[in-house]
């Protein structure tokens, strides 16, 4: 079938939502070469053909002669064409599997379908364009940010396509898929008893897919929300002074460079993690006030635990490592005080390791425990004291730490 019939009002709004877009976004980019194919293929008016191509040719001339490359991401003249095009897939297949050949693989499928649609679109007999134009439009817009991404991030590595931050573009791709197939069968077989038993296969591999899609969304939920937890710590850290790579790269995300770049805009603008002064507002205990006595206890033997070591990372500031038997998740944090009972810091605990394994058992595999302090060179001696959810008061740990200030 023809072009449908055109009003100047979806002209000129598709125009200005498109516009629109670009100033928040830069994935509506990919929406100008949509409607300039879609004015050529569908024939639409000269006028408007042209209105498009012209608008659309100063949009994207204006976005790329303004863009800047963040600072912590890799150079644009640097892209690996490779890694480019391993990226694409991975990214389109991402929501349905954590492993980078499985989620390349399906998207080398999705690939290969949409190729398949839009040539069966262009030159099939006795096709409605305008009802297979939507779907088409969906793809091929999520292929565009697909290419975005890959050119502006594949120097991260494959692995960031399956980030979270990008589950939404590909699961439309793959919705559009499906009623592409579906408008497929139709096209081909117009008996209906015969298209049910054409499609009752692809309902199974829907069916499969979203299972996928939500096991892989519920695991990416869990981790983001253990790596939330321990928000607090990184904010401590990052306050003092300490930037931590390898806690940024474990609570934060397996890419630190990215966000240490960002550290200086974040505390610019008063951003998480310097939205509050996370040495009096915390979980566990304000820094430089002094716990009463009466709330401390000795080393118990129910609770082993140790005060392994003091790291100076930064003139006025340290980081404190060590381990507590926690089996049953109960300790709320550790506070380092020093002799006068004067808070320095605070620790968590749930960092792996492993050693503890081969004396304690496997319960003991993430119970380490990190935390950061203030320094002072009024600071003779660092006990830590671990606090639980189901009692009161702090429980020393063994090995308090002798400051030696020179």
């Amino acid at each position: 079938t023809g072009a449908p019939p055109l009003r100047d009002g979806w002209v000129i709004g598709s125009i200005i939502f498109g516009i629109l877009g670009c100033i928040s976004y830069s994935t509506p980019l990919a929406l100008w070469p949509i409607l300039c194919a879609a004015a050529v293929v569908l024939r639409f008016p000269r006028r408007v053909t042209y209105l498009y191509f012209a608008v659309s040719i100063a949009v994207i001339s204006t976005y790329f002669l303004t863009y800047k490359t963040p600072a912590h991401h890799p150079s644009l003249t640097k892209i690996n064409p490779l890694k480019t095009l391993e990226y694409i897939p991975t990214y389109l297949g991402g929501i349905f599997s954590d492993n980078i050949i499985v989620a390349s693989i399906i998207g080398i499928i999705g690939l290969i379908a949409v190729t398949g649609f839009v040539g069966y679109w262009l030159f099939g007999k006795k096709i409605d364009r305008t009802d297979w134009l939507p779907w088409l439009s969906i793809q091929i817009y999520t292929l565009q940010t697909a290419l975005m991404a890959a050119v502006s991030r594949s120097g991260f590595g494959v692995e960031q396509a399956t980030a979270s931050r990008y589950a939404t573009l590909p699961a439309l791709f793959w919705m559009s898929t499906i009623v592409l197939t579906v408008l497929w069968a139709r096209q081909l077989q117009p008996i209906p008893r015969m298209q049910r038993s054409w499609l009752t296969p692809l309902l199974g591999i829907a069916t499969i897919a979203i299972v996928l899609m939500y096991g892989v969304g519920g695991e990416t939920a869990s981790a983001i929300a253990r790596r939330a937890t321990y928000q607090p710590l990184v904010a401590l850290s990052l306050q003092l002074g300490i930037t931590d790579v390898t806690l940024i790269k474990e609570k934060v995300g397996n890419r630190p460079a990215a966000f240490v770049g960002l550290i200086d805009a974040l505390k610019t603008n008063n951003l998480v993690p310097f939205n509050r002064d996370i040495k009096k507002h915390n979980f566990c205990a304000e820094l430089d006030t002094k716990i009463e006595p009466n709330l401390l206890s000795a080393p118990k033997d129910g609770v082993p635990g140790y005060f392994d070591i003091v790291t100076k990372l930064a003139p006025t500031a340290a980081r404190v490592i060590g381990w507590v038997g926690d089996p049953e998740n109960n300790v709320k944090c550790i506070a380092i005080l020093n002799q006068e009972n004067v808070v320095r810091g605070f620790a968590m605990s749930g960092f792996p390791r492993p050693d503890l394994v081969n004396l304690f058992g496997p319960a003991y595999k993430f119970a380490a425990w990190r935390g950061y302090i203030q320094t002072s060179p009024k600071d003779q001696l660092l006990t830590a004291y671990a606090s639980f959810k189901n009692r009161q008061g702090w429980v020393a740990m063994r090995n308090s730490q002798i400051i030696k200030n020179n």
